[in-house]
């Protein structure tokens, strides 16, 4: 078989060259210390590296999550912690201004005065910002104030959201509560009530509270009130009677009458309903009105002070409770990150020894393998020297 001159040179060239690729990719794997450089070295590997690597993206996405979360949760803690010094001292000092018998206007009005400046903290307080300048307790609404005055009262202008984050693959935290939910909505102790004519579908506006004690003793339900004849019946929505007041009694249409603590007159034919339940506040709302009774202490009676004394007693006493409820979540979903901390610490640790198994370099079998393509290319470059010298010339 004949070679031409052109097929020595096209093979020896393929030659050197497919060694000389085997020595420049051996000494890239020794540069960069990763066995597979693309995805042709090693399919299978490298869809487990690629894999792999991504987790370890998300593991690390999972952290700043949680760096993110725990700072948001301590400051959080902080300021609760705060506000439940500052409630606690407007706690005691409701307790020494409930000594009407021989407090004077001018120290009631030292004591507003005191009260007003732990207004105006407490509002600071409940619009604490994170270190991103968002406003913690505003919900979804955080690039506002959460509270802030309007129509001359404090508001609360957040929503009922609350920030979550991804610390893990199945763990979601709660990285912040809403005012509301902290602040709003806490129980003063006593009832209120609405009532509604249901003939003519409207609001009654008549009644009034004779008998707070009374209207608190009733646990809150719809009262039926129907007037038929000279009698008087009082009834749940069941039909059933409601302790203690009584199911049935005599009444004269037109006089005055009480019921459950709600003084009242009904016609011949009425038919009412009156709604009683918890009346709620808020912490802010709650001192706003202490503060305005003690500054008007000259002008009520020893009991109208004393009533919104005991009003606000019972309020704060709730609004501790709700806001220890409150850090005792905090503190769970605090020791919760700390774990998730942990378990992702362990789980990055094992994902980065099964993609070090996976791609990087054994530097020995390297090494010997790039001594031995070496000596293919030096055994290749010195055949085509020899081989290329081999002509019909030199034997004329």
């Amino acid at each position: 078989m004949r070679v031409s001159t052109s097929q020595i040179y096209s093979i020896a060239n393929i030659g050197m060259r497919d060694a000389q690729a085997a020595i420049n990719k051996t000494n890239s794997q020794m540069a960069s210390g990763q066995r597979v450089l693309t995805p042709a070295d090693d399919p299978v590997a490298a869809t487990q590296i690629m894999q792999l690597t991504q987790q370890l993206a998300r593991l690390e996405q999972f952290n700043k999550n949680i760096d993110v979360a725990e700072n948001k949760l301590s400051l959080e803690e902080v300021a609760l912690d705060s506000i439940t010094s500052l409630v606690q001292g407007m706690q005691e000092l409701a307790v020494s201004a409930g000594n009407t018998a021989t407090l004077t206007p001018s120290e009631y009005k030292m004591m507003a005065a005191e009260v007003d400046s732990r207004i105006k903290e407490l509002l600071n307080l409940q619009n604490t910002k994170d270190s991103s300048g968002q406003y913690i307790f505003a919900g979804y609404q955080s690039a506002q104030p959460a509270y802030a005055e309007q129509a001359g009262a404090v508001a609360y202008q957040g929503d009922d959201g609350s920030v979550s984050l991804q610390v893990s693959e199945s763990v979601t935290i709660q990285a912040t509560d809403p005012g509301r939910k902290i602040f709003e909505g806490i129980s003063t102790s006593h009832n209120t009530f609405s009532a509604y004519d249901l003939a003519a579908a409207s609001e009654v506006t008549g009644f009034t509270v004779a008998d707070q004690d009374a209207l608190d003793q009733v646990v809150a339900t719809t009262l039926n009130l129907t007037v038929t004849g000279g009698n008087l019946s009082v009834t749940d929505n069941n039909g059933n009677p409601v302790p203690p007041i009584p199911a049935s009694q005599p009444y004269t249409p037109g006089d005055i009458i009480e019921i459950a603590g709600i003084s009242m007159s009904l016609a011949g034919g009425d038919t009412l309903a009156l709604n009683i339940k918890p009346e709620q506040s808020n912490i802010m709302q709650t001192l706003t009105n202490f503060r305005d009774a003690m500054l008007n202490a000259a002008n009520v009676t020893d009991a109208e002070l004393s009533g919104v004394i005991d009003k606000t007693l019972g309020t704060l006493n709730n609004a501790v409770t709700r806001i220890g409820e409150v850090q005792a979540e905090v503190g769970a979903r605090l020791n919760t990150l700390e774990s998730t901390k942990n378990l992702n610490a362990d789980s990055a640790l094992y994902t980065q020894e099964v993609l070090g198994s996976l791609q990087d370099l054994d530097y020995a079998e390297a090494t010997t393998r790039l001594q031995m393509q070496e000596l293919v290319l030096s055994a290749a470059q010195q055949s085509f020297a020899k081989v290329s010298k081999l002509t019909l010339f030199n034997y004329l």
